[in-house]
């Protein structure tokens, strides 16, 4: 199998936005999602195999018996939350290619927003679990607006 050409698109979008159709295409550009304190942010991400379709599978990955799944290539999307204190993790998410034309690997993280309002920077990871050196890193940011409404008594 040839080393692996990888792309990457990757945006901050409010979680419901995401499951009511809201959030729109991640083929476009977009600014960092605005959000209220604790709502669900979401990581869309898109990874793109350009080395979709060459090469051929070995025999000793093809066989059922060693490799009940099937998995060809797979990956860790890892979000790592930053903050002044540090960095944190702030979701996983498993990405596994089963056919060599598989193009795309489409995956959303979910993680809840910090109580505090601000400007937030994630950094999106994509880390291969075979292949040293294609890793790929993308730094994305997100707002947390204050709540303007007051607490009821």
């Amino acid at each position: 199998m040839p080393y692996p050409e990888l792309h990457l698109r990757a945006r901050t979008v409010l979680a419901m936005a995401l499951e009511s159709g809201a959030a729109g295409s991640l083929e476009k550009e977009s600014e960092p999602c605005s959000c209220l304190p604790g709502q669900l942010v979401a990581v869309q991400l898109e990874l793109t195999r350009v080395h979709a379709g060459q090469g051929v599978v070995s025999p000793d990955v093809a066989d059922r018996t060693l490799n009940p799944q099937g998995i060809i290539e797979a990956y860790w999307a890892y979000i790592e939350g930053h903050t002044p204190k540090g960095s944190t993790l702030l979701a996983a998410t498993p990405l596994t290619v089963t056919s060599l034309a598989t193009t795309q690997l489409p995956a959303i993280s979910k993680f809840e927003a910090p109580k505090e309002a601000g400007t937030y920077a994630v950094t999106v990871h994509i880390v291969s679990t075979s292949v040293v050196g294609c890793d790929i890193a993308h730094k994305l940011s997100f707002i947390v607006q204050d709540d303007d409404v007051p607490a009821l008594e």
